[in-house]
């Protein structure tokens, strides 16, 4: 009995020890299960804090592009928040003393078909914005998030100033504006004007008498000497610093015109009755005479075309007109034809099919005739100038006289219309213009004038001509002729019959501005967010720009220019960059701009476009 109730107390207790051995593992089983669950919670919530500060940091570069897209500066950044807005710090930025967030920026490229690439064409109105944060689980395991956006700068007007109508508008300074290539259709840009001036470089040498008219070809001018023995001067002009005479040539009175066809120097000469003379120029410094021919006169003015010779001619008779010479030999030339005209011919000039005359009426002062048939010559039109036209010259459509009125001597004749001439321009130029001579953008002109022989007219712009010098040359003008770095003219001076002068030098100014229109962003809330510019440096040149705003286009007249400090001392000197308004002006709701432009003095900087975002 006593037995059997020790063997059940025994039973009692390993039962006992069995349930505290399973309480035990549960026990132990259910706080490593708790630990677990704590320790997954943590890391969800480390998680959650890190995707809220991730997201957070895409949020403030979305403000900051809303205040001003500018401000998203490339590279990597940290964030501060102070009076409701966000800045850029360094990075990384320490949150907490446990999270490192940084926020890079970076620039965007698209393709072809505009598609955003690794590489291609920058977009500069678009960033990618990528926010990271990073942390150390329990100090051990590195954890990391990250998020990438797109920003564009939607909210942003712009006004652009591009093509030439727009810069046509504003007002200009030493400042111009040349084509650029398109888009747009008629794209412009600004740069410094050119100051035309005279060149240093005169020459002279004396031919024996006053000079009447010249010849240029290679390195010999050939001169019609106001000379009985003499008429024909050639002159080596090799060193042209340095011109002399290598062969008189006497052509049977004095010479009033020449011209160089082929190998021969015709020469017009004031004799009745061999008013042509024939020379042979082959070897220029042993020119000789080969024939003087009658021509119905004494030769005044001499064009050549094929086989003919076109000379407008002075007689006793009452025949008023120009000789046709056939040259087909020069060693025998003949009179082919004569042909009538109003007056005497001064001048005569052939292009194509057509013979353009300067006469001495006043009425009719210049005439065109075809002479497509030199056997059957017809006069096609008459134009008035209102004086004799003593000299003629034909570039493209356009024909440029030169009158023997002081005043409005230099006239511009449309002749695309052979049948219809009409004047396009006419300019005062001071004095009576004898001969002209065309190259380049300039008209030069042999002036009547014993204080200013020599004139440059601009015709860069056929139908708006202007006057851009009078030169002093030691005598008057008589005959002109140029090439591509030289003016060689003929005075009446006996001892510089010939002179030769450089040609019209063109140098960039120094500075000028230029000053846009007005522009009406119809908001007087308007915020101004950045100014940018493309175009073209020089080494040693500069662009600027300066801003004004007003709350209306009458107030921009008395506010004041400023740059990017908010002061009239600063300028925009850099392309994209944020605008700061000026704290004293009475509004933004108008804007101006001013363009500052600075050259070397050789090359000028051009601007192609200007444009001012802002957001209403």
């Amino acid at each position: 009995m006593e037995l059997s109730i020790i063997k059940k107390s025994g039973f009692a207790l390993i039962e006992v020890v069995l349930a505290i051995a399973i309480f035990s593992m549960f026990s132990v089983g259910i706080t490593y299960l708790s630990l677990d669950i704590l320790q997954a919670d943590e890391k969800v919530e480390e998680g959650n804090f890190a995707l809220l500060y991730t997201q957070e940091g895409l949020e403030a570069a979305r403000q900051m592009r809303d205040r001003n897209f500018l401000l998203l500066e490339d590279g990597d950044h940290g964030l501060d928040l102070s009076d409701d807005e966000w800045t850029f710090i360094p990075a990384p930025e320490d949150i907490d003393g446990y999270y490192d967030r940084t926020v890079s920026v970076e620039d965007v490229y698209r393709d072809v078909d505009g598609d955003i690439a690794e590489t291609g064409t920058l977009d500069p109105d678009t960033k990618k914005v990528t926010s990271t944060v990073e942390w150390n689980h329990r100090g051990l395991f590195p954890k990391s998030i990250e998020l990438s956006t797109y920003l564009s700068n939607w909210s942003g007007d712009d006004w652009i100033q591009t093509d030439c109508d727009e810069f046509n508008a504003g007002v200009f300074e030493d400042t111009e504006v040349e084509f650029t290539d398109s888009p747009p259709e008629d794209n412009c840009a600004l740069k410094l004007a050119l100051e035309e001036v005279e060149s240093e470089f005169y020459a002279s040498a004396d031919v024996g008498s006053h000079g009447n008219d010249v010849w240029v070809e290679g390195n010999y001018a050939y001169v019609a000497v106001n000379k009985s023995n003499q008429g024909l001067a050639v002159v080596d002009i090799t060193d042209r610093e340095n011109p002399f005479v290598v062969k008189q040539v006497d052509v049977g009175g004095k010479a009033y015109s020449v011209v160089k066809h082929g190998n021969y120097v015709y020469v017009g000469v004031r004799n009745y009755f061999k008013g042509l003379a024939v020379v042979d120029a082959s070897t220029p410094a042993n020119a000789s005479l080969v024939d003087r021919t009658y021509v119905l006169g004494e030769g005044l003015t001499i064009e050549p075309n094929g086989d003919y010779l076109y000379m407008g001619v002075k007689n006793y008779l009452s025949f008023i007109g120009f000789s046709v010479i056939d040259i087909s030999d020069p060693d025998d030339p003949y009179l082919y034809r004569f042909q009538p005209t109003f007056g005497r011919v001064y001048d005569i000039e052939i292009v194509g099919d057509y013979a353009y005359c300067g006469i001495d009426f006043d009425w009719w002062g210049f005439q065109i005739l075809d002479i497509s048939d030199p056997s059957d010559i017809d006069t096609l039109s008459f134009l008035s100038v209102g004086e004799e036209v003593n000299a003629v010259e034909i570039q493209g459509p356009y024909a440029y006289l030169g009158t023997e009125d002081d005043d409005d001597s230099f006239y511009v004749v449309n002749i695309s219309d052979p049948d219809d001439p009409h004047i396009e321009d006419h300019i005062d130029v001071g004095d009576e213009i004898e001969d002209i001579s065309l190259r380049g953008d300039y008209a030069y002109l042999a002036f009547n004038n014993q204080n200013s022989g020599l004139a440059a007219v601009n015709v860069a712009t056929p139908t708006s001509p202007y006057f851009v010098y009078a030169r002093d040359v030691l005598g008057k003008g008589t005959g002109i002729k140029t090439d591509e770095n030289y003016i060689y003219e003929t005075l009446n001076t006996n001892n510089r019959g010939l002179v030769i002068i450089g040609t019209t030098v063109t140098e960039v100014i120094e500075d000028g501005t230029y000053v846009s229109v007005p522009y009406d962003t119809n908001s007087s809330d308007t915020r101004y967010n950045f100014i940018e510019w493309e175009g073209q440096d020089v080494p040693g040149g500069e662009i600027r720009l300066q801003l004004k705003t007003a709350s209306s286009e009458a107030g921009l007249a008395s506010a004041t220019w400023i740059g990017d400090d908010g002061t009239e001392a600063t300028y925009y000197e850099g392309s994209r960059t944020p605008i700061v308004v000026d704290p004293a002006a009475s509004g933004t709701r108008y804007v101006q701009f001013k363009v500052y432009i600075d050259s070397d003095g050789a090359n000028t900087p051009l601007i192609e476009s200007v444009r001012i975002n802002y957001t209403p």
